[in-house]
């Protein structure tokens, strides 16, 4: 069986195979999935129904960060409008926020700080916004980094980031598995078996074990998820992920009122 992720307003009357349209009849609905069978090969196929589009908006940081356009096409399969901005007036009047992120830590500190989103951000959040950071976002999150030196982060959560030890290949690049650490709305409708895309040379250590959701083994233990009341972070790349990273990225969105 093929397992396929699609958006809707309406009803699924098609399936897609090979990026083409299939014609297809529903047959039955089990744990959130609608079960078609092909008109053409009897292939059965399970398309995950995901809700009607929300009316809220969410504001990805733009800060030279990484491709955000795969972000934000992501958020579209799961319902979520977004929009990509360093303007302080839309970020306050968004629902949520998104810190994506590739590169340096002191770098991407010192650009946030320069356009006046460091300030932003946090009082947004402090506010009790929405906030998912994902790769270096989420390393962002922490109070100290020593990549290139020892350079602060907003210190919404507490520990630093390190680079990867044990004996093996850094960066971290390709598909492991979570390990969940607490039940968490978050981890809604994943499988035990989930696995997501990494690609990062350092992690977070130290950091209270009440905010980590999930881990994955890499050398040693590696936080994947952590989350403190309206704080999100992801060290892998849910847009990347598959399946796994739209019921995620789903989640989130629940979190936004």
């Amino acid at each position: 069986m093929n397992l396929l992720s699609i958006k809707t307003k309406e009803a699924c009357l098609y399936v897609v195979k090979n990026k083409k349209a299939v014609m297809a009849r529903l047959l039955f609905r089990e744990k959130g999935a609608l079960f078609f069978m092909s008109d053409s090969d009897g292939s059965l196929y399970p398309v995950f129904y995901l809700k009607e589009r929300s009316e809220n908006m969410i504001s990805i940081i733009d800060y030279g960060a990484g491709n955000m356009k795969s972000l934000q096409l992501a958020l579209e399969k799961t319902g979520m409008n977004s929009q990509i901005t360093t303007d302080e007036a839309t970020i306050k009047k968004s629902d949520a926020i998104i810190l994506p992120g590739v590169g340096a830590f002191q770098d991407a500190m010192r650009v946030l700080k320069e356009q006046g989103l460091f300030s932003i951000i946090k009082q947004e959040v402090a506010k009790g916004k929405p906030l998912l950071g994902i790769c270096l976002g989420m390393q962002l999150f922490f109070e100290l980094s020593e990549e290139d030196g020892e350079t602060e982060g907003f210190g919404f959560l507490s520990g630093k980031v390190c680079k990867i030890s044990g004996d093996v290949k850094v960066p971290h690049m390709g598909w492991n598995n979570l390990i969940k650490h607490r039940n968490s709305p978050l981890c809604n409708n994943l499988p035990t078996d989930a696995f997501v895309y990494f690609v990062h040379s350092y992690a977070a250590g130290g950091l209270d074990a009440n905010t980590l959701v999930a881990s994955t083994i890499y050398g040693d233990t590696i936080p994947a998820i952590v989350q403190q009341n309206n704080i999100v972070g992801m060290q892998f790349h849910p847009e990347k992920s598959g399946s796994t990273g739209l019921e995620l990225l789903a989640n989130f969105r629940e979190m936004i009122r």
